[in-house]
């Protein structure tokens, strides 16, 4: 069922075997897993079902080092959390972003691609998608016998969209009717409360907006709250452990990630529609898919590299200021009839671009292509993983917020290898457009190649918070172990792309997923484990 924590008494308090914290795509993947189950989940969330302009401004935060968009417009306190914003691509990380690479600083998970195979194929269930091909279905480049990329070089690839990205519709209904599950709107966790040794969590102490206090008990707790609330919650529950709770080592909010995007050149095409044609978002039976091309591991390991993508696409204005975007939420709010921000903004900018929009919903409708803006010059444009590095951090400002918790600052840096990742990736992609006689790289226009330029102002963020609780098995280097549990607290899990050591090139979400249902796994055999000790005992 699903409850408003402002219609309970202050005081009261809600009790499950399982307490859940964030109701987005990880909290409802692992509420999911508990259905029909003997295991009883409250899952608390500090938003309500539609977007609120002051539980938003609870992530009002601090940035320092680099600018950061995706931690105001890339995150939403609201009931099904960034799913409400995210588009639905899914493809899993790569083999190798699971291994120890001795170039990349602090790589290296303690699971590797096959422990989670099975756990990406129950996570598609989630997405409602079919069994996906990782490798790539039949697209752009299938059609056209003469444009084959090296493969040792460059590797073809193709996400797949969820048809139900927003989990708040696609799972509101399931989760009303849950006789086991119950989600509490408006219950701002702010604060994990521990015991006299900080080794086990006795409760959470919920709050909102008008101060009632309240709390929720569970025998197991899973923070689902994104890699930067998730550091800033147990940074804030400083009673006993002063440095934050599981900060023993002092590694919560270090080596923070997203993944970065750069428009690295610019690129003349012999066929310019053709070209872009190629990298286009294409459908198949009504699936939307996008095609990718990256480097391979053997160029990896060669050039001593991250992994990243790379495609051809219009030097546009930013996404969030286009006509095309504008009537895209427009649209997505009328149908849903709620609107995640005020309108005004965005029908002003439709109503004063009609003619690409009507450009983009031909595109869409009768071409069933993506419906993007169609002005601007063509540009290599490359999707980057970070390196891990411990002094990139979410930490706190001395400033509160409306609940009195102290706001998140975020110190985010890059390394230099993001940049030589770029460089690499635009050299041996240009070589290929050159080769198949596609275009040509403009080497003129790359201020990533110009000496004493400050190239990490080119890059900028894509709403990919990772690394904040990183996995590890020794409790000096990471915040929790490969079940996900914090080392040093023993009820205590994280759900999110906080635990990734590393990023890869793909989006996060389909990853954040697999892990969920492989905790949610891992806590029925727990339950199941301490009922049967609780039987035997009274046996005895």
């Amino acid at each position: 069922m699903i409850v408003d924590f402002q219609e309970h008494d202050a005081g009261h308090t809600f009790r499950a075997d399982v307490c859940i914290i964030g109701c987005g795509a990880a909290g409802i993947t692992v509420a999911r897993e508990f259905f029909k189950s003997g295991i009883s989940a409250v899952v608390l969330e500090g938003g309500g079902d539609q977007w609120e302009l002051d539980t938003q401004a609870i992530y009002a935060s601090e940035v320092a080092g680099l600018p950061h968009k995706g931690i105001h417009i890339g995150r939403a306190r609201v009931f099904g959390g960034t799913t409400t914003l995210w588009a639905g691509q899914t493809l899993p990380l790569d083999p190798i972003d699971f291994r120890f690479r001795p170039w990349v600083a602090e790589s290296g998970w303690p699971l590797s691609r096959d422990d989670l195979e099975s756990y990406y194929r129950r996570a598609e269930k989630t997405l409602h998608l079919g069994q996906i091909d990782y490798d790539a279905p039949r697209g752009p480049f299938d059609d056209l016998s003469d444009i084959t990329f090296d493969a040792s070089k460059l590797r073809r690839l193709s996400s797949q969209f969820s048809p139900k990205a927003n989990f708040a519709a696609a799972y509101v209904e399931d989760l009303k009717t849950s006789r086991n599950i119950t989600v509490v709107l408006h219950a701002n966790v702010v604060k994990l409360v521990a015991n006299a040794d900080a080794s086990a969590v006795e409760g959470v102490e919920i709050r909102s907006l008008s101060w009632k206090t309240g709390w929720a008990k569970a025998r197991y707790y899973i923070i689902c709250c994104g890699g930067i609330e998730t550091a800033r919650l147990l940074l804030a529950s400083d009673d006993v452990e002063k440095s934050g709770l599981g900060n023993g080592h002092d590694r919560v909010g270090r080596y923070f990630q997203d993944h970065v995007q750069v428009l690295a050149a610019k690129v003349q095409l012999r066929n310019e529609a053709f070209a872009l044609s190629l990298f286009e978002t294409f459908y198949r039976r009504g699936v939307a898919y996008s095609p990718k091309l990256a480097l391979s591991e053997k160029i990896q390991e060669e050039r001593q590299t991250l992994n990243a993508t790379a495609g051809v696409c219009r030097d546009t204005v930013p996404a969030r200021e286009s006509s095309i975007e504008s009537a895209k939420r427009l649209l997505k709010g009328i149908r849903q009839r709620k609107f995640l921000a005020p309108p005004g903004p965005d029908l002003y900018r439709t109503l004063t671009s009609p003619h690409q929009v009507v450009g983009a919903a031909f595109r869409h409708f009768a071409l069933h292509k993506a419906a993007f803006q169609m002005t601007g010059e063509p540009w290599i444009a490359i999707q980057c993983e970070c390196e891990p590095n411990p002094l990139s951090r979410v930490m706190l400002s001395a400033e509160r917020d409306a609940l009195g918790m102290r706001r998140t600052r975020l110190e985010w840096r890059l390394t230099p290898l993001v940049r030589h990742t770029a460089l690499v990736m635009m050299e041996a992609f240009g070589q290929e457009l050159e080769r198949l006689q596609i275009g040509k790289v403009d080497a003129d226009s790359c201020g990533l190649a110009q000496q004493g330029h400050d190239w990490e102002q080119l890059f900028w963020d894509m709403n990919h918070h990772i690394g904040t609780t990183r996995m590890s098995t020794d409790p000096s280097k990471g915040v929790v172990n490969s079940d996900c549990r914090l080392h040093s607290v023993e009820n205590l899990f994280v759900s999110s792309s906080a635990v990734f050591p590393t990023g890869g090139h793909s989006n996060p979400t389909f990853t954040i997923l697999s892990l969920a249902v492989r905790l949610a796994d891992h806590l029925k055999v727990l339950l199941a484990r301490s009922t049967l000790d609780v039987v035997h005992r009274c046996a005895l």
